[in-house]
């Protein structure tokens, strides 16, 4: 089988030898890549229907490696996926890739556009059966923050390690070429962390973490979730079980920030005003968290302070727009009253 392809993504030849690689004997039947965000740095191809191949030219071996890491740690959890093999691919540049078993279903997120409140109420509680008792796995250290700009190891306490990480975020932000506007408003966000940081004093410890759960990664088929996905960015280390939520609910107030290309101009926070209340009903031990609502603002303000560092080369708009939501808007409070 010979197709022509953009050269940053994996020929066919190139999706046989990963199957092989792997001790698959079964011919390539077929490969379908997957249309996805334009902030994602991963390809993505289903082979045979049963196989989930993904690369990736961008940190991919750390990213990678994490996942394998992760998912070895899980692997008696039910709902998540098995890896199959991993090596090197020559795209445009080297890549890395992660082939594993395709777990059936669509992605949630435009299935979630198709149901009515009963329908996706019973998807939250589905997906909440997997990811709580993965967070009730106790691990040694904490990561705090988001991504590649995380504080990793952190062997102190939530509230400490938080004060060291705005720290490290604010300096990094102040140190992009900030308009006077954005200036006064990450001087705002600084204010609202400054004032309600003690809503982290309250912990349980650090416990096993996804690192980016939202609904591209959770898959449903026949009305029930069938897994989740994209475990790259569970770190080994741990958070609290609150923070594991953030993206669920920042992409719910924001989804156009997440969609993909053809939904991003469709849909708006409407559109998931049912997610949140159903993610707080079906888990009862994160809607008793004290202050809640403050620390889900604290970690989106993270989260946005995160973005504007990192994003080059001039600072990222939606971010900043984001940002003043968290701070002048108190968009969680008709949920958290």
């Amino acid at each position: 089988m010979v197709d022509p392809r953009p050269p940053g993504l994996p020929t066919s030849e190139q999706c046989v030898l990963v199957l092989r690689a792997a001790g698959i004997a079964a011919p390539l039947t077929s490969c379908d890549f997957l249309p996805l965000p334009d902030y994602s740095p991963n390809s993505i191809a289903i082979l045979n229907g049963r196989y989930v191949l993904r690369a990736s030219a961008l940190d991919g071996a750390a990213r990678f490696a994490r996942e394998r890491r992760a998912l070895a740690s899980l692997r008696a959890f039910p709902g998540l996926p098995r890896v199959l093999g991993a090596g090197t691919l020559a795209l445009d540049r080297e890549a890395q890739y992660l082939l594993q078993e395709r777990i059936p279903g669509r992605p949630v997120f435009p299935l979630w556009l198709e149901l009515g409140d009963e329908a996706r109420a019973r998807l939250v509680a589905g997906l909440v059966s997997i990811i709580r008792p993965v967070h009730r796995l106790a691990v040694p250290t904490y990561v705090i923050g988001h991504f590649g700009g995380a504080l990793r190891d952190w062997r102190g306490g939530w509230l400490d390690g938080h004060d060291l990480h705005m720290r490290h975020l604010l300096a990094r932000v102040r140190a992009r070429a900030l308009t006077a506007e954005q200036a006064r408003l990450v001087a705002e966000a600084e204010g609202y962390y400054a004032s309600h940081r003690v809503a982290l004093a309250y912990s349980v410890g650090p416990r096993f973490a996804h690192g980016d759960l939202h609904l591209y990664n959770v898959l449903a088929a026949e009305g029930q979730v069938t897994g989740i996905i994209d475990w790259e960015w569970a770190y080994g280390g741990g958070t609290e079980p609150d923070f594991d939520l953030d993206a669920l609910i920042r992409w719910a107030i924001y989804p156009r920030g997440i969609a993909e290309v053809g939904l991003e101009d469709r849909v708006t926070g409407a559109d998931f005003a049912a997610l949140i209340p159903a993610l707080l009903a079906a888990y009862p031990e994160v809607r008793a968290i004290p202050r809640l609502g403050e620390r889900l603002t604290i970690y989106q303000i993270e989260h946005e302070l995160q973005q504007i560092a990192a994003w080059p080369p001039r600072v990222p708009r939606e971010p900043v727009r984001r940002l003043h939501g968290w701070v002048h808007e108190a968009p969680l409070a008709p949920y958290l009253a």
